[in-house]
């Protein structure tokens, strides 16, 4: 049955060409042996020429030996070409730091990648069912995701010049176990799988078998939601395009420019996409939703020349009728440059992070404050007109606790921020008046009382690469 359904799939979806060499990423558990296997079998009808690549993540010592083990020999008793990839996610996580899981996955793809290339083969299939579909649009919600995130898993994605093909998307595992269990073949078990230490692990293992007490159906409703939203990303996907062609002009592979009377006449969930599309030819980092609001915010800003800097390195300037988008400049602290600061949000930009949050609870007034955070009467301040930007000749602050006003230029001195970093210097200002220099000092406006029901937490991360603290 699997057979005969995994056939009619490959040849609806046309997934495969007659006599294609195909690189098929096997681990040795129950998933990719089944899918091997299938496909094995399959060659008599499509010509395929089957290629198998194992990756060795050396992350449970005997037992990933013995599943490489296994993998070649099943692959030897079917005279199946394959190679054993090495990779070492422990010492990379002891150089970067990181997610061990993540780590693996990137090790793990290269590895694909260079067996791929050194066959000649432009097609890598992987194991990935409809239980990882569920299990991944799940993750996304929990860990916020936009429509695009919600189409889950492609069954087909262009990686370069290389296509990831995954032919059992519709498959549940337990139509893989029994299929193997037909057969009598055998396959490995990953222990790991068992450890709630893997927030997907836990999904699979605790959240999904109580969601199924709430619906029975769970996991196909789950399935349903994001077959309907890959045929709309499609959708999507072309009137995006269409739209870009009217008001993005590409300069080079670090800037492009768009012309603002021309992209604000789109509705604005069409320039959300318009944004986030652009934003990830200039990164391969996943940028955040806040992000895009950022650059939305600066093509509709009352100012005609406006600057932000983004995660990834990009800078947006705003110049009255152009909004570029660029990782294609020089100086980074020009000598003005200002970014309206919506709350609650965290605003990146490249001497650290400033994060504002709104709080009526009475902890805050307790929490002492440090050069690296301040807390503002929130009613006391004009919220919508909050900017950081850095500094203008002439500023002054009245610092907490002074009577008086002090020049900015003095407190920077008197910090010893070195002359070539002052003009980088973040400032926060509320309706012209300066409220806190990052890491320096707050000001004496909208101090916080006893009677304060409403309070304004901004926190300051600066970046370990900068000088600035």
């Amino acid at each position: 049955m699997f057979l005969a359904k995994l056939e009619t799939h490959i040849r609806a979806n046309k997934l495969f060409r007659n006599n294609e060499r195909l690189l098929v990423g096997v681990s040795g558990g129950c998933d990719s042996i089944a899918l091997l296997d299938a496909l094995y079998h399959l060659t008599m009808q499509f010509g395929w020429q089957v290629y198998v690549v194992h990756v060795n993540h050396h992350l449970r010592g005997e037992e990933s030996d013995a599943d490489a083990r296994f993998v070649a020999d099943f692959c030897q008793e079917r005279n199946i070409s394959y190679q054993h990839k090495h990779v070492d996610v422990k010492a990379k996580l002891k150089k970067e730091g990181g997610n061990k899981q993540s780590i693996a996955r990137e090790l793990r793809y290269q590895a694909f990648q260079d067996a791929a290339q050194s066959w000649g083969i432009k097609k890598i299939v992987l194991a990935h069912h409809a239980d990882d579909q569920v299990e991944t649009i799940l993750m996304r919600i929990i860990r916020g995701t936009g429509p695009t995130g919600l189409a889950g898993i492609p069954v087909i994605r262009k990686w370069g010049d290389l296509e990831i093909v995954r032919p059992l998307l519709y498959f549940y595992r337990k139509e893989l176990a029994e299929y193997l269990n037909e057969n009598n073949i055998n396959y490995r078990e990953d222990s790991s799988n068992q450890s709630t230490e893997y927030t997907r692990n836990r999904l699979r293992l605790e959240l999904i078998p109580e969601l199924i007490q709430y619906n029975p159906q769970i996991k196909q409703s789950i399935l349903q939601l994001g077959s309907m939203m890959a045929d709309e990303e499609a959708v999507w996907e072309k009137w995006t395009n269409e739209a870009l062609g009217t008001c993005l002009k590409k300069i080079n592979e670090k800037e492009y420019q768009i012309s603002l009377p021309s992209f604000l006449s789109y509705p604005v969930a069409l320039q959300r996409r318009m944004v986030k599309l652009i934003l990830n030819c200039l990164t391969d980092e996943n940028l955040l939703y806040q992000s895009i609001e950022q650059v939305l915010q600066l093509g509709v800003h009352p100012s005609p020349s406006v600057w932000i800097f983004l995660p990834g390195g990009i800078k947006g300037v705003r110049s009255y009728e152009v909004l570029r988008l660029t990782k294609d400049y020089i100086n980074k602290g020009e000598e003005k440059w200002s970014y309206p600061f919506s709350v609650p949000s965290k605003m990146y930009i490249p001497q650290g992070a400033i994060e504002s949050i709104i709080s009526s609870a009475s902890t805050p007034y307790r929490i002492r404050e440090s050069h690296h955070n301040a807390i503002f009467d929130a009613d006391e301040l004009n919220l919508a007109q909050l900017v950081v930007r850095n500094r203008r000749p002439g500023d002054k602050i009245q610092p907490f606790g002074f009577s008086g006003h002090k020049r900015v230029k003095s407190l920077l001195m008197e910090h010893k921020i070195p002359q070539v970093n002052r003009g980088n210097q973040p400032i926060v200002v509320s309706d012209q008046e300066i409220i806190w220099i990052p890491g320096i000092r707050r000001s004496a406006v909208a101090p916080v009382t006893s009677s304060t029901t409403k309070f304004l937490i901004l926190d300051w991360t600066p970046d370990k690469a900068s000088s600035l603290s």
